[in-house]
C-alpha cells in the first residue's frame, strides 16, 4: 500500500468540524485520506512538500458527451440545426463501440487531468447494447451515466450504417455541407 503525505499545503477540507481552509498535512494511504493535520509523521510515506499551494477537493462536471471527444471543435461555427444534422445525422451513426469506448475513456481522462473526479456523461449514441457497454467500460473513477433514445432503432442503423455518404460524413467533420 502507498503512503504519500502532502506536506504544508493549503487545504479546501469542507470537512465537518474544520475550518474552510487551513495549512495542514494530509496523509494519504492507500486510495484514502488516512489523516490531516499539523506535522503528521512520515514515517513509511514519500513526502511531497506543498507548502505555497493548494489543495481542494475534486470537481463535479454534471454535463459532458465523452463520446464525442473526437470531435471536439468540429463544426465550431455551426448552428444547433447544422450540429444536429451533420453530428446526429452522418458521423454518429458510423460510430463503432470501439470509438465509444475512446471517445468516452480520452474525454474522463482529459476531465481527471482538469480536476473533475466525478463525471455526468450524457451518452446518447448508444446505437447497440454493445456502444453502451463500450461507453460504460471506459471511464475511470466516478461516473454517472445518462443516455438518450435513438432517433432509429437498432437494425434501422445498421441498416443505415451500410449506405451513410462517406463523403458527407467527410465534409460534415470538415464543417462544409456541399
Amino acid at each position: 500500500m502507498t503512503r504519500i503525505l502532502l506536506r504544508a499545503a493549503q487545504v479546501v477540507t469542507l470537512a465537518p468540524n474544520r475550518p474552510a481552509t487551513e495549512r495542514i498535512d494530509i496523509l494519504i494511504d492507500g486510495d484514502r485520506i488516512a489523516a490531516l493535520g499539523d506535522n503528521l509523521d512520515p514515517t513509511g510515506a514519500d513526502v511531497v512538500d506543498l507548502t505555497g499551494r493548494i489543495v481542494i477537493p475534486g470537481l463535479v462536471n454534471a454535463h459532458l458527451h465523452t463520446w464525442q471527444t473526437a470531435l471536439r471543435f468540429t463544426g465550431a461555427d455551426w448552428s444547433l440545426l447544422e450540429y444536429l444534422a451533420h453530428t446526429h445525422g452522418h458521423v454518429a451513426r458510423r460510430y463503432r463501440p470501439d470509438d465509444m469506448y475512446v471517445g468516452t475513456l480520452a474525454g474522463a481522462l482529459n476531465q481527471i487531468n482538469c480536476g473533475t473526479t466525478t463525471l455526468g456523461d450524457w451518452c446518447h449514441n448508444c446505437l447497440t447494447p454493445a456502444h453502451a457497454d463500450a461507453a460504460v467500460d471506459a471511464p475511470p473513477g466516478r461516473l454517472v451515466g445518462s443516455h438518450g433514445g435513438a432517433a432509429i432503432d437498432d437494425a434501422d442503423r445498421a441498416a443505415d450504417a451500410d449506405t451513410v455518404d462517406d463523403d458527407a460524413v467527410a465534409r460534415a467533420c470538415a464543417g462544409r455541407t456541399q
